[in-house]
């Protein structure tokens, strides 16, 4: 190919200067980099990188919070724990409760606590014939709840 070259009628020197310039960039390419320095991660490539991880782990946190707070609410709002609040705060012993509770059984009442809003429940005319001999302990807690 040089013998080609040199045939042309050109001035020797500049396609010499050009076949140098192409041997030196034979290792790299054109597309090379041009600072000599060795490929790598840079600053601009850690900061993407540490971003990414970043929100990652806030994703990750959030969604852990978010689950734990439906955990709670849902333990919050769940039957057995309204009950056990409402029996708190009428301030009834464990033999009033287990009355509550026997009663809400015997009515079908699923939710226990639906017993404190309904007077009716208590009503001794309306008791069941299961919870008759208790009429006087149900009268009683009737008037303690509602009156």
């Amino acid at each position: 190919m040089i013998r080609s070259i040199l045939s042309m009628g050109m001035p020797q020197t500049f396609w010499m200067s050009l076949l140098a310039a192409r041997e030196e960039s034979r290792g790299r390419g054109v597309w090379g980099r041009f600072d000599h320095s060795q490929p790598g991660v840079g600053s601009a490539e850690w900061s993407v990188m540490i971003g990414a991880a970043v929100l990652l782990m806030m994703t990750i946190a959030y969604s852990l919070w978010r689950s734990r707070r439906d955990k709670r609410e849902f333990l919050f709002n769940s039957s057995p724990k309204i009950f056990n609040e409402l029996s708190r705060a009428h301030r009834l012993d464990r033999a009033h409760q287990k009355l509550v509770r026997k009663l809400a059984v015997t009515n079908g009442v699923e939710n226990a606590a639906a017993i404190f809003v309904e007077p009716d429940y208590f009503d001794t005319a309306k008791l069941p014939t299961a919870l008759a001999g208790s009429t006087s302990k149900y009268r009683q807690l009737r008037h303690e709840l509602f009156d």
